[in-house]
């Protein structure tokens, strides 16, 4: 889809590398070696859109701006960033990203990299670098990075769209007291998957499995858009990493993800099935990897009309 036709375009960072696939609950990545928080540690952030820009330090650099991504698996710099800073890559491997084809990536030892957030670091199993140079003209402003399992597993992750605020909890500690909805998460190559059911025109509604995907402004993402009796339009897809490519562009009748329950949803197909900040941007949500669960708390968006092209 293009930036033209829909504000809420799919542009999605999301960077898949290979590491095995595997469904077994996500465990925190290893970093033993630094401390981790005590208490909630609020972090202000920044929006493009509905995409989240965390605010954080690589090895004693100034501020830089990473997009919190349940999409990726792995934390990426962006190939400046890393000469910036003179890491030494030791490898190059190809990941996949919002477009079609391989993307190139370098990779750096973990141990050469650390991240600073709300003085608080940590380091990451898996660090990579891609070109992010074009996302000024995706998003409207410059990232120097993507924060993806690696970083969310290692805490809990709160993330209050309404008031700008992402908090980490210490994931050992955490204990969840509210009234939100928990919904199950299974893990594949290290990224999060929940059930949902969805429902096109001419179609029974439909069980489905989808990627928790905050790196993607789109709602909701499926091939079973495609079996629609209603006209689809077709658009340009695959905006963000890799080669766009033509999609089919219509409207889900329902989507129900735990106990919500959304009408006349924008989905683009065929591509990666997903749910996107769209619809994450709704909620105070909570991302809570060594529990294997999302817990989603409606905030005053919940209602807001989905964007029309």
């Amino acid at each position: 889809m293009t930036k033209s036709l829909f504000k809420t375009a799919r542009i999605a960072l999301a960077m898949a590398v290979a590491c095995g696939a595997s469904t077994t609950p996500f465990l925190d990545a290893k970093t033993d070696q630094f401390p981790k928080p005590t208490a909630t540690l609020p972090v202000k952030v920044e929006f493009a859109g509905s995409t989240v820009l965390l605010p954080l330090r690589v090895n004693g650099s100034s501020t830089l701006w990473f997009i919190l991504d349940t999409g990726a698996n792995s934390c990426v710099l962006d190939h400046r960033v890393a000469g910036d800073l003179r890491l030494q890559e030791v490898g190059t491997s190809q990941g996949t990203g919002a477009g079609r084809g391989p993307v190139p990536y370098r990779r750096y030892r973990k141990e050469d990299v650390t991240f600073t957030v709300a003085d608080t670091r940590f380091a990451c199993e898996h660090v990579i670098s891609v070109d992010l140079a074009n996302q000024p003209s995706i998003i409207g402003r410059r990232v120097d990075g993507i924060l993806g399992s690696d970083f969310i597993a290692q805490f809990v992750v709160e993330v209050d769209y309404e008031r700008a605020l992402v908090q980490l909890h210490n994931a050992e500690r955490f204990i969840y007291e509210g009234s939100g909805d928990i919904i199950d998460l299974t893990f594949d190559r290290r990224l999060p998957y929940v059930e949902a059911e969805i429902t096109v025109v001419g179609q029974p509604p439909t069980r489905r499995k989808l990627l928790v995907d905050s790196g993607s402004q789109d709602a909701v993402d499926d091939d079973l858009l495609l079996k629609s009796t209603e006209n689809l339009r077709k658009v340009t897809g695959g905006v963000g990493l890799g080669q766009t490519y033509e999609v089919f562009f219509g409207r889900l009748a329902g989507f129900r993800l735990g106990r919500f329950n959304f009408k006349d949803v924008p989905s683009v197909a065929p591509g990666v099935a997903l749910v996107g900040s769209e619809v994450l941007r709704r909620f105070r949500a909570y991302y809570d990897y060594r529990r294997n669960r999302m817990i989603l708390e409606p905030n005053r968006h919940l209602n807001d009309p989905f964007p029309s092209p």
